[in-house]
């Protein structure tokens, strides 16, 4: 069952991508404020919490559990501002691309935490996915930004990794709705905390014109990013992170996809960028899920 939902939650995450990507170049002043709109548009998530009182199952958490949850939320906000700022430099299927380091990272971390061993196959899985990323790097058009863009993101992985162990640890001990509510409230109080400093304040009231607009097409897209979230845990909930982050590099793919499909249907919003040596980036893909595939196989003995 784990499966179902590992395939279908990076499916939303590409769309949010794509339109991440539009936000930026057409609606945001600055990249970061991504970050902090989709952090507020977030709260909508706790509007299915009159309905889960009386449905869903609850169990006390614990202050440990709930410190847990705060840093997981704030980690995935943390590494939402490199995504974000990522994008700037980037088109969107090549950002969604270096997310493929994700599965890369986990096995590592995994080795650190329990002493897991690595077979051959994962040594030669983590170099092929390696190889592929620095290779969408030197696809992207934006030559004088490339590199930042990959480290932005490859730091943004790491955030993002922590994040997907500590979800996992969460969701071991407590209901899924009730872990996606909690890490939910530590991405709202993180992202909304930017907003005490003037100066962010400032350059929000100077984009506002953008914004206001704007502002059912941002709540769309968090509400599209929230059921991502919620179908992310619910893999989690049901399988290995490292398995299901495997399973999860074809978003990439998905987002290429979607990209080219708006570039088609409605070139006022597409990125032409997007099919330039499409097919190349789409083998690129394929390759990185083939190397996160062999990351993933158990070690031998």
């Amino acid at each position: 069952m784990w499966v179902f939902f590992a395939l279908l939650f990076p499916f939303f995450f590409a769309a949010v991508c794509v339109l991440d990507s539009l936000c930026v170049e057409k609606v945001f002043d600055r990249p970061w404020m991504g970050a902090v709109t989709s952090s507020l548009a977030s709260i909508t998530a706790f509007a299915v919490l009159p309905f889960a009182l009386a449905f869903a199952v609850w169990i006390e958490p614990g202050w440990a559990i709930i410190a847990l949850a705060l840093l997981a939320g704030t980690l995935t906000q943390a590494a939402q501002g490199l995504y974000f700022q990522s994008l700037a430099y980037s088109e969107a299927g090549i950002v969604a691309a270096y997310l493929n380091l994700i599965p890369v990272i986990l096995p590592f971390a995994g080795h650190a935490l329990s002493g897991q061993a690595f077979g051959v196959w994962a040594y030669a899985g983590i170099a092929l996915n390696v190889a592929a990323s620095v290779a969408m790097c030197l696809l992207d058009t934006n030559f004088q930004a490339r590199w930042r863009s990959f480290f932005l993101m490859l730091a943004g992985c790491f955030l993002y990794a922590a994040g997907v162990l500590i979800e996992k640890y969460i969701f071991d001990r407590i209901p899924v709705l009730e872990g996606f509510l909690l890490i939910t409230a530590g991405i709202v109080i993180s992202g909304s905390l930017p907003l005490a400093l003037p100066r962010v304040r400032l350059v929000f009231r100077k984009n506002m014109a953008a914004l206001r607009p704007a502002f059912g097409v941002l709540i769309g897209i968090e509400v599209v990013n929230l059921l991502a979230i919620y179908f992310r845990h619910r893999a989690l909930s049901l399988g290995d992170p490292s398995l299901i982050e495997a399973v999860a590099t074809i978003q990439p793919g998905y987002t290429f996809g979607l990209s080219f499909l708006l570039y088609v249907v409605a070139p006022r919003f597409g990125d032409p960028q997007t099919r330039r040596h499409l097919w190349l980036k789409l083998l690129l893909v394929g390759l990185m899920v083939v190397g996160v595939r062999l990351v993933s196989l158990p070690a031998p003995g």
